[in-house]
């Protein structure tokens, strides 16, 4: 399993997340809690060349909380 990294962009707001793929983000419980965690501390999450398909992120955006 890789490491993930999250890495805060600037002092406000916004954080890049490195070390995860499509898979562990759809499917890992833990990660998304991790997700979930670093998104209400830093607003905003970018996954730099990850390439979500739009099922992986409905999947994955279900894990966090309800969809509209």
């Amino acid at each position: 399993m890789s490491v993930l990294t999250i890495n805060k962009l600037t002092s406000s707001v916004g954080a890049e997340v490195l070390g995860v793929d499509s898979d562990r983000l759809a499917g890992d419980g833990a990660v998304a809690g991790a997700m979930l965690e670093a998104l209400e501390d830093n607003g905003v999450l970018v996954f730099p060349g990850l390439g979500l398909k739009p099922e992986t992120q409905g999947a994955f955006c279900g894990r966090l909380g309800a969809v509209d």
